[in-house]
């Protein structure tokens, strides 16, 4: 076949399947990065951090169980989802060679899609499991003493239980899981609270001075919503990669760039810009 021929060959496969329709996309959320989890404190009781978190940075996960010929079951979907709060501290007790080892606990919430495949754009797993850690007492490090500045404290011994209820996630062709909503219900020790939570991902730094230094006279971490945004940014030449059909600003305690909407279950989901 000659370069001619081929190239007409060619030519003609996007018209043979231009009456194809893209097939449906499967349930799922996006692994590679964490998301900007922002809250909205509904309950809270007794002393302790649990009762005072403005946000998080979330990691979930999405997995294919195995069928019995050990490969992947792509009709079933599983999600899971860590929090920082509760991972931190597990991760750095293991750092140490601690870990909760007993039957039944994860430091992560896990649960089935179903359906998996998205209604109209949402998908919903079922009832997640519970992410139930006693954590050990992690004794301080002094590290190297003729520098006080590396010294760790003590990680106090501490319990906690997260769980999640009434979770969706947005997940079309062009959003593969970039927002999730639900309710957040943490336990550690004496403190008890509950949370509705938006998130967005990916989680995006919009601190000016920690992203561009000197940018501030004061050397004050400063919000900036320019980070935030999908366009290239002119002094750093990229862009947030955060969707351009999502409203979003910097938080300014937080300093990471957030939907720009009312976490709870009043609010439309997905949150999108308005038409034009």
């Amino acid at each position: 076949m000659n370069r001619t021929i081929a190239s007409l060959s060619l030519a003609l496969i996007p018209i043979a399947a231009a009456g194809c329709t893209q097939p449906p996309v499967n349930c799922t959320v996006s692994a590679a990065m964490p998301y900007s989890g922002k809250y909205k404190l509904t309950a809270g009781e007794g002393g302790g951090d649990c009762a005072n978190l403005m946000g998080d940075a979330l990691g979930f996960g999405a997995y294919n169980p195995a069928t019995d010929e050990g490969k992947p079951d792509l009709d079933r979907v599983f999600m899971s989802v860590r929090t920082t709060f509760l991972g931190g501290l597990v991760a750095h007790a293991k750092d140490y060679g601690l870990a909760d080892t007993a039957d039944g606990h994860a430091p992560h919430a896990f649960g089935e899609f179903s359906p998996s495949v998205p209604d109209g754009g949402i998908c919903r797993p079922t009832e997640l499991s519970a992410a139930l850690q006693d954590i050990p007492t992690v004794a301080a490090d002094p590290g190297d003493p003729d520098d006080p500045e590396d010294d760790i404290p003590e990680q106090p011994a501490t319990s906690m239980q997260e769980t999640w209820t009434n979770v969706e996630v947005y997940v079309t062709a062009a959003s593969l899981g970039t927002q999730v909503r639900g309710h957040y219900a943490v336990t550690q020790d004496t403190c008890s609270a509950e949370y509705d939570v938006i998130a967005l991902f990916p989680q995006v730094y919009c601190g000016d001075e920690d992203v561009l230094p000197d940018n501030d006279s004061d050397d004050v971490n400063s919000p900036d919503d320019s980070f935030c945004n999908a366009d290239p940014h002119p002094q750093l030449g990229y862009g947030s990669g955060i969707s351009p059909d999502f409203p979003v600003k910097c938080d300014p305690v937080m300093l990471v760039c957030v939907l720009d909407a009312e976490p709870g279950p009043d609010t439309a989901f997905p949150v999108v810009n308005a038409a034009e």
